[in-house]
């Protein structure tokens, strides 16, 4: 999804908005110093949208890239169409 723009070695964690509450505790457990990048892709709605503001409220060093999306309601619509042909 990052394309080029991604390092070698990535870690991914994904979650549904309403998983921000169980994951803000999980969070607390990693050690972000040795990451170059974090990048946060939650859901284009509401939900994600105050999700997003939490986890950045907490880590400021994640970056919002909901802008990869391309309109699309979240990371799994975008991978459908993705892979549908309907995006590069």
């Amino acid at each position: 999804l990052l394309g080029d723009k991604a390092d070698k070695h990535n870690d991914l964690i994904v979650t549904g908005s309403h998983g921000c509450k169980s994951i803000l505790p999980s969070l607390s457990g990693i050690d972000f110093s040795s990451y170059k990048n974090c990048y946060l892709i939650l859901d284009n709605d509401e939900a994600g949208e105050e999700a997003t503001r939490s986890i950045i409220g907490e880590y400021p060093f994640f970056k919002d890239k909901r802008s990869l999306l391309r309109g699309c309601k979240d990371i799994n619509e975008y991978l459908c169409q993705k892979r549908a042909g309907n995006y590069q």
